[in-house]
C-alpha cells in the first residue's frame, strides 16, 4: 500500500508555484461540491524552502522516513480545458487550510 493511500483518485503530478505539473507527489480529489460543479484538489509541496511551514499552525507534516512536507489546496472546475486555482498557502492539514481560509 502507498503511503498516500487514502482511498481517493490521483494524479500523478507534483504541482509548482504558478500551476506548472511535474510527474512526481500525488494530487489528491478531495470532494466534489455537486451545487459549484467545483472539485477540492490536495497536492503535496515537498521539498520544502528553509524555515517554510503551515501557515496556519506553524507545523509540517513528516513521511515514515522523515521527511518534511505540506499540502497546497485548489479547487478545480467541471469545464473543458479548465484549470486549478490554488488557494494561497501550504498547510499541513485540511483543518488549518479551512481555518485560515474561513
Amino acid at each position: 500500500m502507498d503511503e498516500w493511500d487514502d482511498g481517493f483518485p490521483s494524479r500523478a503530478e507534483h504541482v509548482h508555484e504558478g500551476g506548472r505539473r511535474e510527474e512526481g507527489d500525488a494530487m489528491r480529489y478531495l470532494s466534489r461540491d455537486p451545487f459549484a460543479r467545483t472539485v477540492l484538489l490536495r497536492a503535496v509541496v515537498r521539498p520544502l524552502a528553509f524555515s517554510q511551514d503551515c501557515r496556519w499552525c506553524g507545523g509540517v507534516r513528516r513521511t515514515r522516513g522523515g521527511e518534511p512536507f505540506l499540502f497546497r489546496y485548489g479547487t478545480e472546475p467541471d469545464a473543458i480545458r479548465s484549470r486549478v486555482d490554488w488557494h494561497s498557502g501550504e498547510f499541513c492539514s485540511k483543518p488549518c487550510h479551512d481555518a485560515y481560509h474561513g
